[in-house]
């Protein structure tokens, strides 16, 4: 649970520091492409530390190992692995990026307060119902309870507020959707990887979503020092929350990692949002809280 932990920590971090810059008119664009970027020359830096190579012969492993490991449920091979890694990070990274493009729309469309609710519904059920349709990972049914509190904690998050209304708008399907995937990417590249090769996916996921994302800066306005500082800063907890997350997952199942994640980063932020910001937390602010520790209770002690 300590990765789990982290993982949660990093993630609150970067809506906590979004929060704290927001009233900046900031060129989101340039932002993220600033965060990938950082993600991008840590990993790189991670790879080569490793020593984690690409050489034809593993190529070749990979190749002739691809449909027995699926069909068996194995892992890739030491030499296989960076190439799983590489292949798949390049598939994350679209679905990264695409995840961003939907959020933006999403946020014009149907407002903050639906788009947040859609962005943590789609990690609290996507990953758990793959896990559970592709490896049979059948929570039991205390946490399967914790996870019905997790949803109820994710539907009361949404504010009161004239935009709150769900509405099933192209964008916000397609935004829960890839979110999902891009999320449940990290627990593919585990499942069938050995964990040394992790650096390598990562670098992937990240320098993938920074190229696709590299016209949309060209075509843009001038960027701004402050927006690429702010990009770098959120940067480094992006990564690592994907990192730790990837890490949780070797010893907690997809089922209970993910609402846990996605919960208990949702109730921190609300605890954050008062203590720092002097947020007022309504009574379905506080019920919301009391279902996420509820949820966490039971997704962390049942069996």
């Amino acid at each position: 649970m300590t990765y789990l932990i982290f993982a949660t920590l990093c993630s609150v971090s970067i809506i906590l520091f979004l929060r704290f810059s927001e009233g900046i008119n900031l060129n989101r664009y340039v932002v993220t492409s600033a965060n990938y970027l950082i993600a991008s020359v840590i990993t790189l830096f991670l790879v080569l530390k490793g020593d984690i190579l690409l050489d034809s012969d593993g190529m070749w492993s990979f190749l002739t190992e691809f449909w027995d490991v699926f069909r068996n449920s194995k892992t890739f091979s030491n030499a296989a692995s960076p190439w799983w890694a590489l292949f798949l990070g390049v598939i994350a990274g679209n679905f990264f990026f695409l995840a961003f493009i939907y959020y933006q729309k999403s946020l014009k469309e149907s407002g903050v307060a639906v788009t947040g609710v859609i962005g943590k519904l789609s990690v609290v059920v996507l990953p758990p119902f793959f896990a559970l349709v592709l490896w049979l990972e059948i929570p039991g049914p205390i946490r399967c309870l914790g996870i019905v509190f997790a949803i109820i904690s994710v539907l009361l998050s949404g504010k009161k507020t004239g935009e709150s209304h769900l509405k099933p708008s192209v964008a916000v399907i397609l935004f829960f959707m890839f979110s999902g995937f891009a999320e449940f990417f990290n627990k593919l590249f585990q499942k069938y990887a050995t964990i040394s090769t992790k650096p390598l996916f990562l670098f992937a996921v990240f320098s993938t979503a920074l190229v696709i994302s590299m016209p949309f800066v060209i075509r843009s306005r001038k960027p701004r020092w402050i927006e690429v500082g702010i990009g770098l800063v959120v940067g480094v907890p992006n990564l690592f929350s994907s990192f730790f997350l990837i890490s949780a997952l070797n010893s907690v199942p997809a089922s209970v990692a993910f609402p846990l994640y996605g919960i208990g980063s949702l109730m921190l932020m609300s605890i954050g949002g008062m203590l720092l910001f002097k947020e007022i937390l309504d009574k379905k602010d506080w019920l919301m809280i009391a279902s996420a520790v509820v949820s966490i209770a039971l997704l962390s002690g049942g069996n």
